[in-house]
């Protein structure tokens, strides 16, 4: 029977014409609808609640359809029939899904939160002075002598507060800032940092937080927006809805289809779709995706990537919607104060508790005014009735409920972490993995492209290089294994040090180890013998052994040289590397077992480290005696914002005596603009929906309008405005007071806020003008506008006219009316006279002088650099993280080179032993230079985004940016040199004299300083720290394979030999080894000759010691010309898209 129903059931679904039911012979559409529904019914379980009835578009007549095969159209199409105004068709579909609910007897489970005597502290260190993360203080806390440092201080963040957030209800937290709300709100959802105190209780239904899984329960949206930049919104939120699952979702509906079959229900077939829909697991887009977009009004950026700061994105309101997405896919009059009118209850409770504020507020005349405290309040709210039924009701259990979660069930939770089982969790990663390759394509086949270009000039200087093609395969093979070893390495790495500096740091001081103990730069026997262990911890050792056996043991390598030696054993000996040809396996099951370990340490570090907290709080000595000396801890008194209401109405002679205006350097003109359309290419993404065909979207639709001197105008749009706003709105406001045309977006403002501005713009979606003109006192010219047109309801007293004007324009509320605001807008008297004030005040008056600027800057470059030059200063000298982590590198980096090459500066024998401190040097050298690369990449790439604000702006030009730049570099790179030359110089026992050890430091000087600034170029360079990456990479590559030290100059083919001598590690390379051993005749055995050390160099380095007047010039050259051309790339180059 089952079997019939399901192919009748498809017959219905996809064959209406040859269907056997015959529409002609049934009295209506219902019968039809029965018989549908009649044969869904003998599904079974499973798949019945996969089938659901619908109407289509086509003819208007009902179908079967399966709603896990509807298309991305049919789902938009259909949310947006089930949702076609958000205010009131979704509130009209919840309603519908709790009647349906309430027929069969199912109430969802709800949660009530209770805290009792919470109290939360922070222990801050106490520092004097500023307590500012500059160079110094860090250096001090570092080195600080253990048990002599300042105890640290507690602070009371939170403290002794109880209540009950109960179901079904929304609950606003207030307060001003720096009270302790984020700190409340992460306490409730279980996810504050372990270094802070907490005492009382807080409980989930009777259950204490700490036996719960409080992720599964509760979700707390971060005031952070950390979203993935390349996936788009709708992406988003659909790799949310996979991870969270449907199983709670699933289940209810299960009983609910069970219930209703036995009851005879026939549900309403739009909710029964929705509700199927929303409950079928395993999906990659669901349907909750297209509501949650609908909902929150993303709908229309839904193919939208979400961007970050160079890329463009959504904006920032939307992205706090697309937060909020992914986690859902009073005091009485008893007290003394009275909230005046048209006045927001949520201003007053802000402002009632400041000490600078509260007078105003007072309104019992036969009692004088006093200052009330904080605690005052909290005593009179306990005393209160709210306050005694408060404590009575945390004083009950709660009540057991089917709407309540039971104990169990939440306890249960506990053991089970995700929503979803773990198969899924990993499909929806994979996915998600893959979409990110396919989304940063470029990078991707950038970087092949990067690679083909090495491999090619790889190629060509090993010219007649010939190996087998077993040996070939055996080499591609280790490669592999060697790529994915250190590519496991540096995942762990990162996992475990979480910080981008952290895992730098690791990263770049691990490769030095290893390259250091890996046989190549240094063989092992002519390492320490107490270090000589170091060799066999390396994975490059392992490749080193692999690689070489694999090649040196071949047949065209067996020719005898001397001593019955072929000339690939003699080659392994002479590097410590005479292994059998099984060595190679070893060296592969090797690093197969580097690769397992630090893929299971990635995994660990993942599963069992937590989230990087917020580093320990800092706290001033003067900061703390003035809290602990008030012991209210009024929060208020410290915040320092100015009141509202009184400079809002005062404005005007506020700070503006007679005699003490600002004189502006030129006569203000009057900006107007008519009929102006804006239009934008539309995405590609969009056009592939079906529903966005046309080629381009109309952002501005006929704008129209006047900005005039002295006049303080807002564009206004639905958003959402804080209260702290107001300081920076009188600093606006008097501005415009100076004469200057000041134009203000903002969004809901409050009363006070929303009155402070003289003209108002109010526009809607697709560009258009609604209003556009004065507001009137308060607000009343607006008010008599909207008023007059028929139908648009009357403000309410004492209501926010802003937040009124924006609800009488929806959409919702123009279809109801059947207006068009804008339309009206264009027909009314209003219009007209803007038009006719436009037509007069385009014309420049007769003492009008038109507006001329002598400059481009207000400023001259020579100023414009010395304040760019201070900023940096500041910034520099606060970021310990960047400046501290390079000094940090370089100082062990020289310790760890001086420890393996001790005392060996003089004692050279043989060739071997020069190549030892020749390779060393060059190795560590380079390294710590990529380390400085690598680390000013991402402060310039940081840098950049503010770079392209401040000079939109017109404060400095992007040269003055630039030398700045360059300029803040070279006292850190001084200290660093001096610290990297004096240990290794001591530590290597250099030669001692004032000439070799001044060569010493000033070669590395500029080495430090030339990789620093090409770090800078190369960010010039690109669009994001990806493609920079890559290219320094690459950079990277080719310093090391020209710089002399792998093939000397000499031996380097004709054809690439150019390349050499552009090449700035040879030359830092000249300028380290000539200026110590150019001069010095003492005979060593070189390839079993005898030879003078300085012959030896100018015979196979071509190193003259004559010459090192150019090679210090040449040296110099490089860092400059990377400067210029960073000065003029960053200028030039624009990467924004936004």
């Amino acid at each position: 029977m089952a079997e019939a129903a399901g192919k009748m059931v498809k017959k219905v679904s996809f064959k209406r014409s040859s269907s056997s039911f015959d529409r002609g012979s049934l009295a209506s559409e219902e019968d039809v609808k029965e018989l549908e529904w009649a044969a869904i019914e003998r599904l079974p379980t499973m798949r019945r609640l996969r089938m659901s009835v619908i109407e289509d578009d086509e003819d208007g007549h009902s179908k079967v359809v399966d709603v896990t095969k509807l298309g991305p159209v049919e789902k938009r199409v259909f949310i947006h029939k089930l949702i076609n105004h958000v205010q009131t068709d979704n509130a009209r579909l919840l309603l519908k899904m709790k009647q349906r609910m309430d027929k069969v007897g199912i109430k969802l489970p709800t949660v009530e939160v209770r805290y009792k005597n919470l109290c939360v502290e922070a222990k801050c260190e106490v520092v004097h002075g500023e307590p500012l993360p500059t160079l110094w203080n860090s250096f001090k806390g570092i080195f600080a002598i253990p048990y002599c440092k300042s105890p640290a201080a507690k602070v009371g963040i939170i403290k002794g507060i109880s209540g009950i957030i109960k179901p079904s209800r929304m609950t606003l937290l207030l307060g001003p800032p720096g009270c302790g709300k984020t700190t409340l709100l992460k306490a409730l959802a279980g996810k504050l940092d372990k270094s802070l105190k907490v005492s009382g209780e807080v409980s989930y239904n009777e259950c204490m937080l700490e036996d719960l899984n409080s992720q599964k329960i509760s979700a707390y949206i971060s005031q952070y927006d950390l979203h993935t930049p390349e996936m788009t919104v709708r992406e988003t939120i659909d790799f949310s809805a996979r991870c969270q699952g449907v199983e709670s979702r699933k289940e209810t509906m299960v009983e609910i289809s069970r219930r209703e079959k036995q009851a005879g229900i026939v549900p309403e077939s739009e909710i029964d779709t929705y509700m199927k829909a929303i409950s079928v697991s395993g999906l990659e887009r669901t349907l909750q995706t297209d509501y949650t977009l609908k909902i929150l009004g993303l709908d229309m950026c839904a193919d939208t990537p979400v961007g970050d700061a160079i890329r463009r994105g959504i904006s920032g309101g939307q992205k706090r919607r697309l937060a909020t997405g992914e986690m859902i896919v009073s005091p009485k009059r008893e007290c003394g104060f009275k909230c005046p009118e048209r006045k927001g209850v949520a201003d007053f409770l802000q402002e009632v508790t400041s000490k600078k504020d509260q007078g105003q507020y007072w309104y019992n005349s036969e009692v004088p005014y006093r200052y009330i405290t904080v605690e005052e309040f909290r005593e009179k709210f306990k005393n209160s009735r709210m306050g005694r039924s408060l404590d009575d009701e945390l004083s009950r259990t709660v009540e057991d409920s089917e709407t309540y979660l039971k104990k169990n069930i939440l306890l249960d939770d506990k053991n089970n972490k995700y929503s979803t089982n773990k198969w899924e969790l990993f499909k929806a990663c994979l996915d998600r993995e893959i979409l990110l390759t396919r989304r940063n394509s470029f990078v991707h086949v950038f970087k092949l492209a990067q690679l083909i270009i090495i491999a090619i000039i790889t190629m060509t200087v090993f010219l007649r290089y010939s190996p087998d093609v077993e040996r070939f395969f055996c080499q591609f093979l280790l490669f592999f294994i060697l790529h994915q070893s250190a590519v496991s390495l540096f995942r762990m790495l990162a996992s475990i040090c979480q910080t981008e500096v952290a895992a730098t740091f690791s990263c770049n001081l691990l490769v030095l180890v290893m390259l250091l103990f890996g046989g190549f730069i240094i063989p092992q026997h002519s390492l320490p013998g107490w270090l000589q262990w170091g060799f066999w911890t390396s994975m490059v050792s392992y490749a080193e052994i692999g690689i070489s056996v694999n090649e040196f043991l071949a047949p065209r390598w067996a020719k005898v040289a001397s001593g019955n030696l072929t000339i690939g054993r003699e080659t392994l000996s002479s590097h410590g590397l005479n292994f059998e040809a099984y060595a190679y396996w070893i060296s592969l099951g090797a690093l197969l077992g580097f690769t397992f370990l630090f893929n299971v340490g990635f995994t660990l570090a993942l599963t069992y480290k937590k989230s990087p907290g917020a580093s320990q709080a800092v706290i001033s000595y003067e900061k703390l005696q003035q809290l602990q000396e008030d012991v209210c801890n009024d929060k208020a008194e410290n915040n320092e914002r100015s009141t509202t209401t009184p400079w809002l109405h005062n404005i005007s002679n506020e700070g503006i005596e007679e005699g003490s205006k600002m004189v502006l350097p030129f006569e203000p003109l009057t900006l107007t603009f008519e009929s102006v359309r804006y239009y934008v290419e539309t995405p590609a993404e969009m056009r592939k929906t079906g529903i966005y065909q046309e080629t381009r979207l109309q952002l501005l639709h006929d704008m129209t309008g006047a900005f005039k001197p002295g006049y303080h105008h807002t564009l206004t749009r639905l958003q959402e405005l804080n209260l702290a706003a107001a300081i920076v709105m009188r600093a606006v406001k008097n501005v415009a007071n100076t004469g200057r045309t000041v134009v203000c977006t903002i969004h809901q403002p409050s009363i006070d806020i929303f009155e402070a501005f003289d003209e108002l713009i109010l526009m809607k979606k697709g560009g258009q003008i609604v209003y556009s003109g004065p507001l009137g006192q308060h607000s009343s010219k607006l008010i008599d506008y909207f008023q007059s047109i028929p139908g648009v309801p009357e403000i309410k007293k004492n209501y926010n006219p802003a937040t009124w004007m924006l609800e009488i324009t929806m959409g919702s509320i123009e279809e109801q009316l059947g207006l068009d605001f804008a339309q009206v807008y264009k027909e009314s008297q209003l219009y007209k006279e803007n038009i006719e004030q436009i037509e007069v005040l385009r014309e420049p008056q007769g003492s009008t002088r038109e507006l001329h600027f002598p400059t481009l800057f207000p400023r001259s470059g020579w100023e414009q650099y010395k304040a760019c030059l201070w900023k940096q200063n500041l910034s520099y000298w606060r970021s310990p993280s960047y400046n501290f982590k390079c000094l940090a590198f370089a100082t062990v980096s020289a310790v760890l080179m001086g420890i393996v090459l001790w005392q060996k500066g003089t004692k050279i024998q043989d060739q071997q032993d020069l190549f030892n401190i020749l390779s060393s040097v060059f190795i560590v050298l380079q390294v710590i230079g990529t380390n400085n690369c690598s680390s000013v990449i991402a402060i310039v790439a940081s840098e950049r985004s503010v770079l392209y604000r401040e000079q939109f702006s017109g404060m400095y030009s992007s040269f003055a940016y630039s030398f700045a730049q360059v300029t803040i570099e070279i006292p850190y790179l001084l200290v660093q040199a001096l610290v990297y030359s004096t240990v290794t110089y001591s530590a290597m026992g250099f030669y001692w004299s004032i000439g070799k050890v001044v060569w010493y430091f000033y070669v590395t000087f500029f080495t430090l300083l030339y990789f620093s600034y090409q770090g800078m170029l190369i960010v010039s360079l690109s669009s994001d720290m990806k493609v920079a990456s890559i290219l320094a990479v690459a950079t990277y590559t080719i310093l090391s394979l020209f710089s002399g030290f792998l093939i000397p100059g000499p031996a380097i083919p004709k054809w690439w030999v150019w390349l050499y001598y552009i090449t700035p590690t040879s030359w830092f390379l000249n300028g380290i080894i000539t200026p110590q051993y150019g001069d010095i005749k003492q005979e060593i055995s070189a390839f079993g000759e005898k030879k003078s050390l300085n012959s030896f160099l100018e015979d196979y380095f071509g190193f003259y010691h004559d010459r090192l007047g150019i090679v210090a010039v040449i040296i110099a050259i490089f860092p400059i010309l990377c400067a210029l051309l960073f000065a003029y790339f960053i200028g030039k180059l624009k990467f924004q898209r936004r």
